[in-house]
């Protein structure tokens, strides 16, 4: 069974990973050039729904990867797989331009591993960060010039994770993860044709390959009739990562320079609070709270004064007329779908030329079951949809508005456990 499974893994990876370069790849954010661009916090469709609520999450038959302690709620083997789709407009001063791709999303596999004691191991794959832009300038004085800089490329993180209950109502879990992926930014200088100058490309590919650590802990408050309170929180550890940048400056066929370093890149602390009340599967309703000390982010030593802490705050929850277990063949199908929807603030870690941004964005999504095994949902389809808006309060100069768009397929069911046979 364990083949089969891992046969599930791989073919979902390459499907999931194949899919997105069927469609255009036209990623496009001036916000990515800072940093390690965009980064994602490895929230699976479900709870994009929610705003991305889910440090408190806990259930028995899924998980989050944001929190690691919520493996140790698992009585079933759950695998998640899913992928984004990103639409958007930018507008910079009067110019405007559209940008849509997809991407892969996330890869996971969770099961428990003790029948004594709540404990589970988790091991996936996950998107980091993911870097796309374009910007070009003209200049007239003292020559006529144009320059342009682009960048594009990601960093993932492959998680090996465990969870136990420590103590009644009590859990803490950890993923160990292997970051690694590279970028390229390139800087092209263009003189007019009639100039004695020979037009000059600068381009610099970093590669990133280390391991980094990531911790939760939750907290489950019991109450009456089977309703909860769970308090969750995470730490992403400050961590070194051995870094290379190999850089080359060439002009037409020249090379001009040539020279490759090695140095460390400080991935800052990060850290989040979060508490969810649960009615069973009928009521959801949960905040988080996300931190980010971007600005103690260097390469090579160096601090960037593009780069401030983030912060998020998300509100959300999700709710269903039925629960799934208590369902009749003569309910609605609607009845028994969990309609999620959510809200979230982000102050992002970009500081462009001392003006401070502001990402605002509204969700919704929707759970529909393909296939019910003895009252558990063994498949489900799960779509979200998620609006939201980048800019700077004082000034429209700089702004995005964005689409997004996820879907994901989670498969849960008993593949671990003994069969009895007559």
């Amino acid at each position: 069974m364990l083949i089969n499974i891992l046969r599930l893994m791989l073919f979902a990876g390459l499907i999931f990973t194949s899919i997105p370069s069927a469609f255009s790849q036209t990623y496009n954010s001036p916000f990515t050039l800072y940093g390690l661009g965009e980064t994602h916090q490895n929230h699976i469709a479900r709870f994009q729904g929610m705003g991305g609520v889910n440090y408190g999450y806990r259930n028995g038959s899924s998980f989050t990867i944001a929190n690691p302690a919520s493996y140790s709620a698992l009585k079933y083997t759950a695998f998640e797989t899913g992928l984004r789709s990103r639409w958007a407009q930018v507008s910079l001063n009067e110019n405007k331009f559209a940008t849509a791709d997809a991407s892969f999303g996330y890869l996971a596999l969770a099961f428990p591993v003790s029948r004594k004691i709540p404990w589970s191991v988790a091991l996936g794959l996950t998107p980091f960060s993911k870097k796309g832009y374009r910007l070009r300038y003209q200049f007239t004085e003292p020559f006529q010039k144009e320059e342009i800089f682009s960048g594009s490329g990601n960093y993932s993180k492959f998680f090996l994770g465990t969870s136990v209950e420590v103590i009644k109502n009590l859990s803490i879990g950890v993923n160990a993860n292997y970051f690694f992926g590279n970028q390229t930014d390139t800087h092209t200088v263009a003189f007019q044709q009639d100039l004695d100058f020979y037009n000059l490309t600068r381009l610099s590919r970093t590669s990133i390959g280390d391991f980094v650590v990531d911790a939760g802990i939750q907290y489950t408050l019991p109450l009456k009739d089977g309703k909860q309170v769970v308090i969750g929180a995470i730490a992403n550890l400050p961590t070194n990562l051995k870094t290379q940048k190999e850089t080359v400056a060439f002009t037409y066929d020249t090379v001009r320079h040539q020279e490759t370093l090695k140095y460390n890149t400080l991935l800052p602390f990060g850290g989040g609070l979060g508490i969810t009340y649960s009615n069973k599967e009928l009521l959801s309703l949960g905040m988080d709270f996300y931190y980010r000390s971007w600005s103690d982010y260097k390469q090579e030593g160096q601090v960037y004064d593009t780069l401030q802490d983030r912060f998020e705050i998300s509100l959300g929850g999700s709710f269903q007329f039925s629960e799934t277990g208590q369902a009749t063949s003569d309910q609605p199908y609607w009845k028994r779908i969990p309609y999620r929807f959510g809200i979230k603030y982000v102050k992002p870690f970009i500081d462009v030329e001392g003006s401070e941004y502001h990402e605002t964005a509204v969700s919704l999504g929707a759970g529909f079951r393909l296939k019910n095994q003895k009252g558990l949902p063994s498949q489900m389809l799960d779509i979200s949809l998620e609006a939201g808006q980048i800019s700077n309060f004082e000034s429209d100069a700089l702004k995005e508005r964005y689409l997004l768009l996820h879907v994901g397929f989670s498969l849960n069911q008993s593949w671990f456990g003994q069969r009895k046979i007559d």
